[in-house]
Parts: structure tokens; C-alpha cells; sequence
């Protein structure tokens, strides 16, 4: 192919999503997984001198959830244009420039894996319309950095093990260790990487690369270990430390069902991670199960015909943990498999029309009947498909203008926050790390909590916090929040605890009555009182 269809290849997978970078680039699904918001305020935070921690929480502690490497990514933002939402475009733009970085790791991947130039271009163009990529591609999320990282390391492992080149070992642990400091979902490949080179009797890769990458693995920990903060309660492990919030909420009683609901979770999010964003109800179950299981026998084709990769061997050891985790593993933990996941789905739909074209071949009535049946589900499959990958654009921007909405709404409400109350005071809110960053205010949010939004004055107190900050889309992202509003309406209403301080538009504000605090896990009055 020549460098001007290449060229217009590469403009043309990539502009759904830069379209939609455009038409979203002030961000207003900012802060909407929290997660981001997170992000970006420890960004500002080692942009400003202050270290690695969470401004927006009282008492800044440091950041020993997340690993530094995308908030350091971030502080290119901060120093450039500091001012907030202002440097939001700027976010936007860095952000949705890992897109073709993670195109192109794909397109060596599936290089690499030896398939045909054709079936590299078809691939990469669904990955490039993929609505999962695209989604992120513009939130300021670390997804598209560490799937990049995390695919150059296997690639550099694959050649290793064939050139038997430590050295190249050696560049595929640095790598890892890059993708393990922008998420520690990158921890199997500590253990799977120096296995397959020792089941392929390359020995010295395998020393070479656990070795380094272990000195990035236990440095970063050490790291977390000096500077944890020493709490216990489950609201403060939440922002603090995955594993500590992980023991205290899991039981062993609780594993069983968990493993049992993470694994339907993941069966239906894998077909979801191909892009059918629409489906829903038993038929929809239905298809995302076929689609699915035909997607792991890909992989096991694929493994076969091509030989296991270092990606496969990742996989292996990535997706038994996701059973195990204490988050429901939806699209965005497979986003790293997405394209193992569809080189493994077309290998089984190129097998299935080989086998439709060898059954009209026969031309028996039963192999006719057959090959009709086959052919209209393989034209519904793909049909589903093309309309889905047709209309991300379309399925993404309405919620974009509608949070946006949302978002200048509360507007007014920010301004007159950060003009009118004080600086120390501190404020309960939905979505605290936006709420600091337009009004400078800590703010501490209700996570790891979520069957306490009943004691929302009673947590306030126990966290001197001073301030409550509501709005009608508050909790859109909790199952269950139509009980949540409404058990804090009735909250709001009694009068009891919370003064209406201030109300515009969809937020309101709302002072928190003085009074002893009680203990929260037990019952028990606390001395201690605000």
C-alpha cells in the first residue's frame, strides 16, 4: 500500500474519534468516574511542588493508590496552563493523542503475530472506531497509556524470545515497569514473561527481565509502605490504598458470590469490549455470550496457529485476578485485551466462512439449508457491528452535551463558594476532586460508604467537614440511585442536621449543624465534637 492510502487510512479510522475530541475538548463528562479527577488534581499537585498527593482531600495526603506515571504525563497540563477548566482542551488533546500511539502497537502486534497486511488494516480500523477506545481516548484516564506500554513490552518480549537477545529482554522490562507505574493491572507480567522464556529455554531473558522489573515493582511499594497513611476506616482506604480497602470490605464468605457475579460481569463485558454498546434484554445476553465464547476459542486458534505470545501468556494471568477484584470488571479493565480479544473474534469469523463456503460447495440440500442459516447469522452479526461501529460518534455526544449542561449549572453555585465561604472550610461532595478544582475547597465524598448516605451529617462531623454540596445528578453512577436521592431528601427535608445555606438551579448548599458526633461503625457516641 502506498503512503498516500496510508496516510488517508489513518485520517480516516481516526477522525469519529478526533471529531468527537473536538466537539468535547471542555470535557464535561470530567469527573464523572471520579477516577479522573483524581488524576489531574495529583497532577497539579507534583506540578505545584507540593509532592505526589491528593490535594482535594483534607489533609493532602499522599497518593499511594495510583502509580505516578500518567499524573507526571499530567503535569505537562499544569505547567503549560495552570488555570482550571481553562487547561481542560489542553488535557483533551494530550489525552486523545494515545490513540494512534495505541493503534500503532496494535498494528506491530498483529505484525508480529504474522497476519496478513490486509487483516492488520481491517483490524486496526475497528479498534480506531472502537466506542470503548474512543471513549477513551478523550478522558483524562490512564486506559490508552498503559495498554501502549503494556503492548511494546510483550512485543519486545516475543522478539526476545526469539533472538534469544537479553537485551531486548531487557527493553521489554523497562517497558513493563513504565506500564506497571501507570497501573498496577501490569503486575502479572512480573510472573508470566519470565516463565514463558524459561518454558522456551530463554533462561537469561527471564532473569534479566524479572530482575529489573522487580526492582520498579518493590521500589514502588516501598514508596506506598513510607508514605501510607495509617487509617482503618473504610472511607479513607478508599482513596488511599486499594489492598487496605479491599480487606476490610471483602470476607471470605464474600468471595464466593463475588467470583460467581464477576464472572457473568466479565463474560458480557468482553463481547461489550468489541464495540455492542447497544444490545440489551435476553437477546442481547444472548449474543454477547456467543460472541464471547467465540472470542476465547479465537484466542486458543490463534495461540495455536501462531504460537502462545507474551500477550496471550498476560492474559491468562490477567483475567483470573479480575475474577478476584473487588470492581465489577467491565469494559474499561478489558480495554488492555481489545485487541487480542478481536484478532481473536475475526480469526473465528474467517473460519466460519470457510466453512459456509465448503458447505455450498457441497451442494446437498442439508449443506445449502445450513450454509442460508449460517450466512443470515454471520450478516446479523456483522450487521449489528457496522451499525454500532457507525454510530459512536452519535451515542457519545448527546451525553456529552448533556452533562455539559449539567455542568454549567453548578457554575454559579462553585463562584459563590469560592468567593463567600472560607478556604478552610471543608465541604462533603458527590464528586469532590472537581468540586476542589473550581473552588479550591477540600472536599471529601462519600466512596467506600455508599450504605451511609443517611449519616451524611454524622460522617461530616466524624471528618470535620463543614459543608455539604449537593446536586440533582449526584450518586448517576451507584446502583441503586433513585433509593440514594431519595433517602437524602428525606434527610434534607427533616432539617435536623443540615441549614439550606444556599440554593441555585441543581445545586444546593447546605451547613452542618454542630452537634456530638456519633461513631458510625457501631453506634457508639464519639467524645470527640465539632
Amino acid at each position: 500500500m502506498s503512503r498516500t492510502l496510508i496516510l488517508l487510512f489513518c485520517l480516516l479510522i481516526l477522525s469519529p474519534s478526533a471529531y468527537v475530541a473536538w466537539q468535547a475538548r471542555d470535557m464535561p463528562q470530567f469527573g464523572r468516574s471520579q477516577d479522573d479527577s483524581i488524576y489531574f488534581a495529583s497532577a497539579k499537585s507534583i506540578a505545584q511542588g507540593h509532592g505526589y498527593r491528593i490535594l482535594s482531600l483534607p489533609g493532602e495526603p499522599f497518593q499511594t493508590k495510583y502509580p505516578p506515571l500518567f499524573p507526571i504525563l499530567l503535569t505537562l497540563v499544569w505547567k503549560f496552563k495552570p488555570d482550571f477548566p481553562g487547561n481542560l482542551p489542553l488535557a483533551t488533546l494530550v489525552c486523545w493523542l494515545m490513540l494512534p500511539m495505541f493503534l500503532a502497537a496494535s498494528w506491530l502486534f498483529y505484525k508480529r503475530l504474522g497476519l496478513p497486511q490486509w487483516q492488520c488494516y481491517f483490524l486496526i480500523g475497528l479498534l480506531g472506531l472502537n466506542y470503548v477506545v474512543v471513549v477513551f481516548s478523550v478522558a483524562v484516564m490512564p486506559e490508552l497509556m498503559f495498554s501502549t506500554l503494556l503492548l511494546v513490552s510483550v512485543i519486545l518480549a516475543d522478539q526476545a524470545t526469539g533472538n534469544s537477545n537479553s537485551w531486548e529482554a531487557f527493553a521489554a522490562a523497562v517497558l513493563a515497569s513504565a506500564a506497571y507505574l501507570t497501573k498496577s493491572a501490569a503486575l502479572p507480567l512480573l510472573f508470566s514473561v519470565p516463565l514463558l522464556f524459561v518454558l522456551r529455554q530463554r533462561i537469561r531473558c527471564a532473569a534479566v527481565f524479572f530482575a529489573t522489573m522487580s526492582v520498579t515493582v518493590i521500589g514502588w511499594n516501598l514508596w506506598i509502605y513510607r508514605h501510607l497513611l495509617p487509617v482503618s476506616d473504610e472511607n479513607e482506604l478508599y482513596y488511599v490504598s486499594y489492598w487496605g480497602y479491599r480487606s476490610l470490605t471483602v470476607s471470605s464468605e464474600d468471595l464466593p458470590r463475588m467470583i460467581v457475579q464477576n464472572a457473568r460481569t466479565l463474560v458480557l463485558s468482553i463481547a461489550e469490549s468489541l464495540d455492542l454498546h447497544g444490545s440489551a434484554g435476553a437477546l442481547g445476553d444472548a449474543i454477547h455470550i456467543s460472541i464471547t465464547l467465540a472470542m476465547i476459542v479465537g484466542l486458543f486458534w490463534t495461540a495455536r496457529r501462531f504460537q502462545v505470545s507474551h500477550y496471550h501468556a498476560f492474559a491468562l494471568g490477567y483475567l483470573p485476578v479480575l475474577l478476584l477484584w473487588h470492581y465489577r470488571p467491565n469494559a474499561r479493565f478489558l480495554l488492555p485485551l481489545i485487541p487480542l480479544f478481536l484478532g481473536g473474534f475475526f480469526h473465528v469469523l474467517q473460519e466460519a466462512t470457510k466453512g459456509v463456503v465448503n458447505l455450498i460447495k457441497r451442494d446437498t440440500v442439508l449443506s445449502v439449508g445450513l450454509s442460508l442459516i449460517f450466512s443470515a447469522v454471520l450478516s446479523l452479526l456483522i450487521g449489528v457491528l457496522f451499525v454500532s461501529y457507525c454510530s459512536t460518534p452519535r451515542e457519545i455526544l448527546p451525553d456529552m452535551a448533556r452533562w455539559r449542561e449539567q455542568q454549567r449549572l453548578r457554575l454559579p453555585s462553585y463562584d459563590l463558594i469560592s468567593k463567600q465561604i472560607p478556604v478552610s472550610s471543608a465541604f462533603i461532595a458527590y464528586e469532590d476532586s472537581v468540586f476542589y478544582l473550581y473552588t479550591g475547597h477540600h472536599a471529601r465524598s462519600l466512596q467506600g460508604r455508599p450504605n451511609l448516605w443517611d449519616s451524611l451529617a454524622n460522617f461530616g462531623r466524624e471528618h470535620k467537614l463543614e459543608y455539604l454540596f449537593l446536586t440533582t445528578d449526584d450518586f448517576d453512577r451507584e446502583s441503586g440511585s433513585d433509593h440514594i436521592r431519595s433517602m437524602v431528601d428525606r434527610v434534607m427535608q427533616s432539617g435536623t442536621d443540615f441549614e439550606l445555606w444556599s440554593r441555585d438551579g441543581g445545586s444546593s448548599i447546605y451547613k452542618i449543624k454542630k452537634r456530638p458526633v456519633v461513631g458510625l461503625g457501631d453506634g457508639i457516641p464519639n467524645t470527640v465534637s465539632q
